[in-house]
């Protein structure tokens, strides 16, 4: 697995010593579906035309069977373990879903996501219904106390708002077999600096370096395999602890704000 992390400057990002309580606003899985085309040609000739030929007509019958894949149970399987990591690498306690999704300020957010180049979007799928937003994309939903992240931490009582997204790119092998690659996208957002800078803890993504091709009768542990969902848990785990080393050698992000307290 190949992954990177960003942590923008003291200034934009909190020390991750503080993260406490993270309300996850969304937890989404976009990408294509299995499809089967039969196609059926009948040709009919009919009788000489005026000009001495002979005329036929012929008709084709296209089927389409679209199957989609056991998502769900793919994104119940990899939630816990997502917020494990976060969890154990920072003392921290993700706070249930619902304490986010029922917030007023909950209510007022749209989906914020669209298709990627590499990312052939026939389906989008979120974990417990939440509102679907991509983590491979910045958003800007307003500065300052009014803005939506400032409100959705103030009414659940989180310090820091996570966003994972993960995208199933389509890919074609060496013998013109579909082929899935994972990629996922994640990002921890902060309170504001002052009244008007939104702060990031940190934002990365991990993307697999091959492709795993994939039948329409896949099982859910087939599956899990398929994403190498197991190798992307541990890379996300991987990557976290690099970033705590990097900051900590880096020195800026305590002495920044230890100023502001």
């Amino acid at each position: 697995m190949n992954y990177e992390l960003f942590k923008p400057s003291a200034f934009l990002s909190r020390p991750l010593s503080q993260i406490k309580n993270v309300g996850v606003v969304s937890f989404s899985m976009r990408g294509t579906t299995y499809k089967e085309v039969t196609q059926t040609s009948n040709t009919t000739k009919s009788k000489m035309n005026p000009f001495g030929g002979v005329s036929s007509s012929t008709s084709v019958t296209t089927i389409t069977v679209t199957k989609e894949f056991p998502w769900e149970t793919l994104l119940e399987k990899l939630y816990p373990q997502f917020v494990a990591v976060i969890e154990s690498e920072f003392g921290a306690k993700v706070l249930p879903i619902e304490k986010v999704t029922g917030c007023e300020a909950y209510k007022t957010l749209e989906t914020f996501a669209k298709d990627d180049e590499s990312t052939n979007v026939e389906f989008v799928k979120s974990y417990k219904n939440m509102v679907v937003r991509s983590a491979f994309m910045p958003i800007a939903e307003g500065f300052g106390t009014g803005g939506i992240n400032e409100r959705l931490m103030t009414e659940s009582g989180a310090n820091a708002l996570l966003t994972m997204t993960l995208d199933l790119l389509s890919g074609v092998g060496p013998k013109g077999e579909a082929l899935i690659i994972p990629k996922f996208g994640f990002e921890l957002s902060g309170k504001i600096n002052g009244t008007l800078y939104n702060t990031k803890f940190f934002s990365g993504s991990i993307s697999s370096d091959y492709g795993a091709p994939f039948t329409k009768n896949v099982t859910p542990a087939e599956l899990e395999a398929i994403v190498r969902a197991a190798d992307l848990v541990n890379a996300f785990r991987k990557g976290l602890q690099e970033l705590k080393l990097k900051e900590k050698e880096n020195g800026d992000y305590d002495a920044v704000w230890n100023l502001q307290n």
